[in-house]
Order: C-alpha cells, then sequence, then structure tokens
C-alpha cells in the first residue's frame, strides 16, 4: 500500500517533501505554490495506467491535462526531469494493521524471506532524459529494498542500465574481510 509520495520539478514544485496519504489531508499555500498540481498527481499516474502510452507518463488526458512534458517539467530544472517518489508498506496496512501475503512479489527466492519483513520500500521514477526530450521518457527506475537498491537507467543508444546495489552493515564487512 503506498502511505506516501514525493514529486519534484513538476511544474512549479522544485520539492514538494514527503507527503503522507491520510484519511484527510489538507493542502495550505499561497497562490502558485502547487497545492492544484499536488492534487492532480495520483488522476494522473492513474491515467498514464489505464490508457496506452508512449512515455511512462500520459500528460494529456481524461482525468487531468498537463499539456506535453515540456509544459509539465519545471522551467528551473529541465535537466534533472520530472521525479515521482513512492514510499509503501509491504509488512502490511498500516491504516488497518491487516498483514497481507507478499509471496507473490517476490516467488520462492530465498529473498524472500528477507523482503518479506520490510516495513518500508521506496519506489522512484525520474521522467526526462534530456532538454530535448518532448514526451517525457524514463530516466530512471529505483525500488530501494533497504538493504539492497535495484536501479534501471537509460544509458546511451536507448540500453538500459540494470544495478542491483547490496548495502552492507558494518557487521557483514567485518565478517566478509575476516
Amino acid at each position: 500500500m503506498i502511505n506516501a509520495f514525493q514529486v519534484n520539478n513538476l511544474r512549479s514544485i522544485s520539492d514538494s517533501g514527503v507527503i503522507r496519504l491520510a484519511k484527510i489531508n489538507v493542502l495550505v499555500g499561497k497562490n502558485s505554490a502547487g497545492k492544484s498540481t499536488l492534487l492532480r498527481v495520483l488522476p494522473l499516474l492513474r491515467q498514464s495506467v489505464e490508457q496506452p502510452t508512449k512515455a511512462p507518463i500520459l500528460w494529456y488526458g481524461r482525468l487531468v491535462d498537463f499539456g506535453t512534458y515540456q509544459n509539465a517539467v519545471s522551467s528551473f530544472a529541465r535537466e534533472q526531469g520530472v521525479k515521482f517518489d513512492f514510499y509503501m508498506n509491504l509488512s502490511g496496512d498500516a491504516n488497518t494493521g491487516r498483514s497481507y501475503e507478499r509471496e507473490y512479489l517476490f516467488g520462492s527466492t530465498d529473498s524472500a524471506r528477507i523482503y518479506k519483513s520490510l516495513p518500508k520500500v521506496k519506489v522512484s521514477l525520474t521522467i526526462g532524459l534530456d532538454d530535448d526530450d518532448d514526451v517525457g521518457r524514463a530516466r530512471s527506475i529505483e525500488v530501494d529494498l533497504g538493504p539492497d537498491l535495484v536501479k534501471v537507467t537509460e544509458s546511451p543508444r536507448d540500453w538500459w542500465r540494470l544495478q542491483l546495489l547490496r548495502r552492507w552493515s558494518h557487521e557483514e564487512v567485518k565478517q566478509v574481510l575476516t
């Protein structure tokens, strides 16, 4: 379940900070601060999933209209692209306390034992390869699993690079070195 999200470089929002989703959320801010943009992020993602698109995000659809990627990306950070971060709780529903079976996420691998006990996971999607990108192609997708970071990035000539980065604790480093 997604419990929070964060948006960077979308229209007037340079960094929204982490926004926790609750039964009732209240947005307060000055004119043109990005309140309406934040309210339109989740419908934007919904229409992107429900309709076939050339790019990962459908900027113009039946739910919201951001125009094009070039209209949506902040003019002050085009080189950084638009970034969406999603924070999820894999150990169960934080609001109801129910625990869900997560085997389908990890299959029957040995890693399933580690990942099933993770309380939080962060998934990041960065859109926009460069200033000339007019549709908003995916630049990178990161899945932060605590002990591991899975990173998929676009490389030159439309190649994708997959990295699995293991985060070592001091204890693990000592064991390997001794």
